[in-house]
This record gives structure tokens, sequence and C-alpha cells, in this order.
């Protein structure tokens, strides 16, 4: 991929070099990385002060086959430092990337090839040597390498090399690329800080490139991972220091990308780790192969530390952009099941010894009067009792809450209170998001919104909500800017952006004070943003406070009441430490689930039950017509067999209790029914395609209630 890049950055074509990577080194290219080092030492390769690496020089030289010059070159830090260097102040520090790709390129396409490793090994000699060699890795090149006497690097050396292609070869995976991820780590703040503003800069190219060669280093490393403790390792840490300072340096990336924003957060998550969270319960005599990291352990130390005060202990959850939403679910869902657990032992306890006390939350609502029963029983619960599991029972109504009733319950309540004419929320003409009414005082309403989502989290249920990302900042306490107007207050966002970008001649031409106003119940309502603002009138040089105090006004000051009880409420429930991994718009898929709702994956995990087979007639008529459904449909479908129209974070193929299909008797006039506890479809033989459709239609278009169920 790296030489993809290079190739569209350059105009030119990459070929693939003989070199074969390997994870040992063969004996004849040993000795001629050998002597190639031997050489260095030597009058022609000494290096003079205003040398550089250049696309003209690396050409010469390989023109004349002096290919001890060139790694001359690039075994000296000081060349590194000084080379491609951006000669605008704007870009301080930053190099010319396009002419490091063409530098490369030709290295790489040499017609009389370089080799790899040897050069791999003289760029070692820029490098300091790493404090921790783990054994696996102790081949025989280590012994022969050389180390710069410098204990850091450049930033432009950084950039050169975290380009270098042989970040790709497994070859020297356990050498050049562990002694530059070593350094970088032991790079000064100052350097670090520097590193990311210039990582900010760049493309979504080169951003992506370097995540793809940390992603495949670090994948490479922990599939045959052993945890290994050396002198310098922090004695609580789950991790060597060369993991940790693989998962550091993709840190910085990461913390460069939120800047820019060019690379998506799915590149930064390891498939290998998300994998790895799926075992929680690690069986030593299982035949199925078992990882050798457990992110339930990690998870379980970083609280720890988190509690003890200890903030060296060092897991996989203080790099939590490394993993996926649905990890990070189960994090949270670890959690709360240690919550759980002891409130249910608790509420056990004191049944016994003191006679009160109940082991779940128990909620007892009359579907009319949904929101007042809920209201009466969460608000009055302690936030010890909300951390019980949930029980609901509608009463008049007989169903035992195995799942399938909270799912409905949740459905109903949510519907409710987004109800436009309930007040609470107004609704973006162009987003449809909904966002806090700031006239609304329904503050027990809004506290019960709040503690709601947080119990749909902490009962693994996902909701339909249309709120803007702005709110899942909010809830994890990130600083709101403009770009958040664009889904809460779109035609407000378009206007405040023109405002930005116009010129400045143009600015006072539209006649602002620092007094915005809005409509309350048919009245027009005026909000000075600073003391004494409808007097103080937008100009060029103030425009920036305008925006800013306008955009704090709409998404802060102006709902604080209300946002405080729904945030009270939430954090009633959700105010844990795993809360703390999830990056604004995981959390918002840990709530609202995935959006798209593929049939097909929900086929293939299906099974069969009572006769029924993949191959039966009726079976085949089924999915070929559920499939044909309009979304509308199958949503309706999916909350009649499920409980819920929404589709995990994985999709419908990860549904937690797979789906079940068993036969419910021959033909017959019975409509299907559903478990939707179990996810557990009850269908009849039908005896035509044409039967089986309405039938199945009728049943989705009259689910409401467990009546019918």
């Amino acid at each position: 991929m790296l030489r993809n890049f290079f190739a569209q950055v350059t105009g030119e074509s990459v070929h693939s070099t003989n070199q074969t990577p390997q994870s040992q080194t063969n004996t004849s290219s040993l000795a001629k990385t050998k002597q190639a080092l031997q050489a260095l030492s030597s009058p022609e390769c000494r290096v003079d002060a205003g040398e550089i690496i250049s696309v003209s020089t690396i050409q010469q030289l390989l023109n004349s086959s002096n290919h001890l010059k060139l790694y001359s070159l690039f075994a000296s830090s000081s060349v590194l430092s000084k080379s491609f260097l951006h000669p605008t102040e704007e870009h301080k520090g930053g190099i010319y990337v396009s002419e490091v790709g063409k530098t490369f390129n030709l290295i790489m396409n040499a017609k009389y090839s370089v080799d790899l490793l040897t050069l791999g090994a003289v760029m070692c000699k820029s490098l300091p040597k790493p404090s921790f060699i783990p054994s696996r890795f102790k081949v025989e090149l280590w012994d022969i390498l050389e180390w710069s006497d410098q204990s850091t690097i450049s930033i432009q050396q950084i950039q050169i090399q975290l380009l270098c292609p042989l970040l790709f070869e497994q070859s020297l995976y356990g050498t050049f690329a562990i002694a530059l991820l070593c350094a970088i780590d032991s790079s000064t703040q100052e350097v670090k800080r520097e590193f990311v503003q210039i990582l900010a800069t760049y493309t979504a190219e080169f951003l992506s490139n370097i995540v793809f060669a940390l992603q495949n280093w670090l994948t490479f490393y922990l599939t045959n991972y052993e945890k290994q403790i050396s002198p310098t390792s922090v004695a609580n840490s789950l991790l060597d220091p060369v993991i940790v300072a693989a998962c550091n340096t993709m840190g910085w990336v990461f913390y460069a990308n939120q800047q820019s924003r060019v690379v998506p957060i799915p590149y930064f998550y390891n498939s290998f780790l998300n994998q790895a969270s799926n075992f929680e319960n690690p069986n030593p005599e299982s035949q199925q192969i078992q990882p050798k990291i457990h992110i339930k352990e990690h998870f379980a130390n970083w609280i720890q530390g988190i509690l003890k005060g200890n903030s060296v202990v060092i897991t996989f959850c203080n790099f939590p952009f490394l993993l996926d939403p649905h990890s990070k679910g189960k994090i949270m869902q670890w959690e709360n099941e240690v919550t759980m657990v002891q409130g249910f032992e608790q509420g056990i306890l004191e049944q016994l010894f003191v006679g009160f006390g109940f082991p779940l939350l128990t909620l007892s609502v009359r579907r009319d009067y949904i929101v007042r029963d809920t209201i009466a029983q969460l608000l009055s619960a302690s936030e010890r009792d909300l951390k019980k599991i949930l029980k609901v029972d509608f009463i008049g109504e007989e169903a035992v809450d195995a799942g399938g009733v909270q799912k409905e319950f949740f459905q109903i309540i949510i519907r409710e209170l987004f109800n436009i004419n309930f007040g609470m929320f107004t609704v973006d003409d162009e987003s449809r998001t909904f966002w806090f009414n700031m006239d609304s005082l329904d503050l027990q309403e809004f506290e019960l919104i709040g503690t709601i989502l947080g119990l749909a989290i902490y009962n693994s249920v996902i909701l339909e909500l249309h709120f803007p990302g702005v709110v899942y900042k909010k809830l994890l306490s990130r600083p709101v800017e403009l770009a958040d107007l664009k889904q809460s207050h779109t035609a407000i966002y378009r206007s405040l952006t023109a405002l930005s970008e116009a010129d400045d001649e143009v600015v006072e031409s539209f006649g602002l004070t620092f007094e915005v106003s809005h409509e309350s119940y048919g009245s027009i309502i005026s909000n000075e943003l600073k003391l004494n603002g409808s007097n103080i009138p937008v100009t060029q040089h103030n425009r920036r406070e305008f925006v800013d105090l306008y955009v704090k006004f709409l998404l802060e000051s102006s709902i604080q009441s209300q946002w405080d009880s729904f945030q009270r409420g939430f954090h009633k429930v959700c105010g844990g430490h795993a809360l703390k991994v999830f990056q604004p718009e995981e959390l918002e898929q840990l709530v609202c689930g995935s959006q798209e709702l593929d049939f097909s994956e929900l086929e293939k995990i299906c099974k069969y039950d009572g006769g029924y087979t993949k191959e039966s007639p009726i079976i085949k008529d089924f999915w070929s017509f559920v499939k044909s459904l309009s979304l509308e449909d199958k949503k309706k479908f999916l909350s009649f067999s499920t409980g819920s129209d929404l589709a995990p974070i994985r999709g419908l193929g990860s549904l937690p209790q797979g789906f079940t299909i068993s036969r419910n008797g021959p033909d017959s006039d019975r409509l299907p029914s559903a478990h939707t506890c179990f996810n557990h479809l009850l269908l009849p033989e039908y005896s035509s395609r044409e039967k089986m459709v309405r039938f199945v239609r009728t049943a989705i278009e009259n689910s409401q209630g467990f009546g019918l169920r």
C-alpha cells in the first residue's frame, strides 16, 4: 500500500523487488550486510557537513553503483535531519513528502538492486540502541548492528524513516522497525508535540499508510505474542516496552488525525485485538485456537490501576483507539456485569438478613401511562438500584421478561418522550435530528431520558435515537465547535460558516450585533451573547468571537438546565470508567447500533429446528420474501421477531443470541409467532409461498404488545 501511495504522489510505477520477506536472514545476506557495515568506516564513505539526500543524489549513486555511499547517507542522523526540508515557516519542521517518495521509489526500483537488509541495518546506525529487545527477535543480525551515540532523533528523521518502505519488510520487523519505534517513543515531549502538529497537516494517504505499516507490525508481533518482562518494564504492565512504543507511536498519529480528521477512525482498529476481545473465558482444554492476549484481563488490570491511583498500569485499555466499538461495548458490559452482580448479591443479602431489598430493578408500567409510571419509579430509585438487572412488567399483560418485554419498553417510552407534541425537543428541518428545547421546563423528563439512555446501554439494548453527534461529544465532556451545528442547527451553521469565510469588507454589511433571538411560543426572545452585546456590532475583528459565543449559546448555555438534568440521569447509570475509552462516534454506535440491515447476514447465522433445514422449500421462500422487503418492513419484521428493529454494532450477523426458525406444525391458519427474548421465530409450514407471505405480513403489521406473540 505504501508503494502504491508513492506511485500516486510521484506518478511513477513501482516494481516489486526480488527480496522475499522472511523472519530469519540467510548466511550470504548476513555476510553482505556485515561487510557493508564495516566498509562504512572507510574514508570514501565519510559524510561531509553539507551533504543531504535528494532525488538527484540518489539517482547518481545508483547510476554509478555506489551503494556504499548511498548507505552512508542513510546511516547518518545528521544527513537525515537536513534532507527534504520544507523551507516555509508555515511548514516548519515538515518535509517534502513527494520527494521522499520519489527517492525511495528509485531505491526500490533500482536497476542494480540495493540490498534491503543492508539498507535497514545501516539505518539502524542512525538510531539509538533500543533498551529492550524481545528474545524471539534476537536474530543474528542484532550481533553486527551498530547504533548512534545520540539518545534522541530529530522530527525530520522520524518522518523520513516512517515513510520508508522497509517498515513493511518482515525481515526487518525485529531490527529496524523496533529501533525506530523505540526511538520515537523515547523522544522528548517537545519533539512529540511537533510531530503531532506536522502530521496534522499531512494528507489522508500519508497518515493512512503510516497507520497501515504500524498495524501490520503490531499484528505480526501480537500473533506470536509472549509477554516478556525486562528491567525497564513497569512492574504492573501487561505489555512489554516494544508494544508500548508501537502503541504510543500509533497514538501520536491518532491525535494528529483528531485535528485533521482525514483518516477514518476504523483505520486505527487492530483486527487481531478485536478478535481477541471475543474470548472471555479461556479454556486450556478447548480445541479452538486461543489468543495469547485477553482483553478482559487488560480491562480488569486497567480498572484496578485507576481505583488504586496507579497511573503506571499499562494495558491495551490505555490505547483505546485500537479497539472497535464492539470491543469497547464489551468492556462497558464487563464493567456493568461486575456492578450488576454486586447489586444483585447485595439485594439477596438484604432479603436474607434485613428483610428488604430487591436483586432486580423491576418496573411495572401501564402502556397508556408509561412515562408517568416510569418517572415515579426511576427517579426515586438509588444509583445502586439503577445498576441492577432491569426487569419490565406491562400491567395487565401476560409475558415473562427474558429480554423481549424490556426491548419493547424502551421502544415505546422513547417514542413517547420524543413526540414533538411533548415539547421537550425541537426538530431540525433539514437533518431531522432532535435538540433540547431551551424553553422546556420538564426537567424531570430530561433526567428520565438520560436515565433511559444509560439503562439501555447498561442492559445492552439498542435505541432508535435521532440525536446529533454533539450530544455524544458533550456526554464525553468534549468541547463543542462550529462544525457541531451542522446536524443540530443546520441553517444557522450555514450562516455562521458564511460569516466566518466572508471578505472583511462584507462582514459589517450583515448588520449583526452580539445579540441573538429565537421564537418561543409565538414570542421573540432576545439574548445577549456578552455584556451589552446588543450595542456591540460584529466586525471583521471580532467575528470569530461572535461565532464562538453563538455556538456555545446554542449548544451549552441556552440549554444548561435541561442538559444538566439529562446528563445527571445518564451518569447515574453510566458514570463508570469504561465510558472513557469511547470516541463520540463510537458511543453513538453503541447506543444506536448499525444503520445497515443486511438480511443476508441474518440468514447466514440462522439455525433451524423442528424439522426445518436451510434447504426446506418454505425456508427458501421465506428468505426470498423477507430480503425483498422495504427498509420500513424489514424493521417491522425485526421488531416482531427480535423485539428490536435495530442491528448490533457489527450488523445482524452478530445478534447476541443468534437467530432461530422453528417449524410450528404443518399447514394451518395460525399466524407466525416469536419468542423475542431469544430471537426465535415460530413458522408453520404453510402450503404455499403466497399464504406464507400473507400471514407473515399480517403478523409483522400487528405485533405491538405480547398478546399476539
